[in-house]
């Protein structure tokens, strides 16, 4: 293999790594937003995955997968990704039991 080839296989790989991370930033930032820590890291690290199985598979799916394929098909995602309007964070309070038998001190009989 020659050094062009190499150089322009790294160029479609980046291009391809770097749309499936761009939407999965947008996509975690937007939705995924009250995550931190650990569950943050994980759902992002699903996302990514997530992301670049759909880029390889949907243009192999199509029979068309090709260095080019993936790359223009994360570029969509990417695009996608940055339409989509973001979550509305919904307020939500502490859940209060809606009533049934509940034990002394609060407890309902199904609690550990």
């Amino acid at each position: 293999m020659a050094g062009g080839e190499y150089v322009v296989g790294a160029t479609f790989a980046l291009a391809t790594v770097g749309g499936v991370l761009g939407a999965a930033a947008i996509v975690v930032r937007r939705h995924l937003a009250h995550l931190h820590g650990a569950p943050l890291a994980l759902a992002s690290a699903v996302v990514v995955t997530a992301g670049l199985i759909a880029v390889l598979l949907v243009p192999g799916a199509l029979g068309v997968l090709s260095r080019e394929a993936a790359a223009i098909t994360a570029a969509l995602g990417l695009l996608a990704a940055w339409r989509v309007p973001p979550h509305r964070s919904v307020a939500v309070g502490p859940a209060e039991p809606r009533g049934g038998a509940t034990r002394r001190g609060g407890e309902s009989p199904l609690a550990w």
